[in-house]
């Protein structure tokens, strides 16, 4: 006895047969390239597998200036740098209703470490008490430390804790190289000069200044102003 299926029944078989079922929803990324703080950053997250379209749900915080779109698009600009990866849960879900998570990592990076106090230093007079000068910086990791790797400051003068202070004992061109290192070890260098000039009858202002302006019908002057000032004769006074 010969069967014989239905056309239609057959047709339906076959075109079956031919249609593969949609591969697992799953979420490739996993490590993302990192940001630097200050710096506009995008990054696209990316799957593989179940129904178009997608949608991304953030199951967490992103780091602080950076945010998070459906689409799985994270971007910003990030502010403040981290020593560990930063990590956060994100969603999938596709057009089916099927659904994936993974825990992502993010590394923020700080800015580029610099030593920002500019050069030359303010001049001193030997024999003169130098006014304390901190040095700066940005970038990296806080806190910063700081030391000279190259030349010398004036003999009476030291580098304390990121501070130039002491008393020049001669007077004469100095040049210095000072080294900045990070929590994180990261160093950079720049360098610095500095004047000494000897002892003298002038006044010397090394640094300093004092600005005010006076509103329209103003019977009377500002409230005094103070200028750190430097004179090798003790008895000479600013007026």
């Amino acid at each position: 006895m010969t069967y014989r299926m239905p056309f239609r029944l057959l047709v339906a078989m076959v075109f079956l047969a031919g249609v593969a079922p949609a591969a697992p929803l799953s979420i490739l990324s996993s490590t993302l390239p990192p940001a630097t703080v200050g710096t506009a950053y995008t990054q696209g997250l990316t799957a593989t597998g179940g129904t178009l379209p997608y949608s991304w749900t953030l199951e967490s915080t992103l780091p602080a200036g950076l945010s998070f779109a459906s689409d799985g698009v994270i971007s910003g600009t990030a502010t403040t740098p981290g020593l560990a990866l930063f990590t956060f849960g994100v969603t999938l879900t596709d057009a089916a209703g099927n659904s994936a998570f993974a825990t992502l990592s993010l590394a923020i990076n700080p800015k580029k470490l610099a030593i920002t106090t500019a050069s030359p230093l303010a001049g001193g007079i030997a024999g003169v008490e130098y006014p304390h000068k901190i040095l700066a910086a940005t970038g990296g990791f806080s806190p910063y430390t700081f030391a000279i790797m190259g030349g010398s400051l004036p003999s009476g003068m030291t580098l304390t804790n990121g501070t130039i202070e002491g008393t020049p004992v001669f007077p004469g061109n100095y040049q210095i190289t000072v080294t900045v290192t990070d929590s994180s070890g990261a160093t950079a260098f720049a360098p610095l000069a500095m004047a000494i000039k000897g002892s003298t009858t002038d006044l010397l202002i090394s640094e300093g200044s004092a600005a005010f302006s006076l509103s329209q019908g103003a019977g009377a002057p500002p409230a005094t102003q103070v200028l750190e000032v430097q004179s090798s004769v003790v008895s000479t006074q600013l007026s």
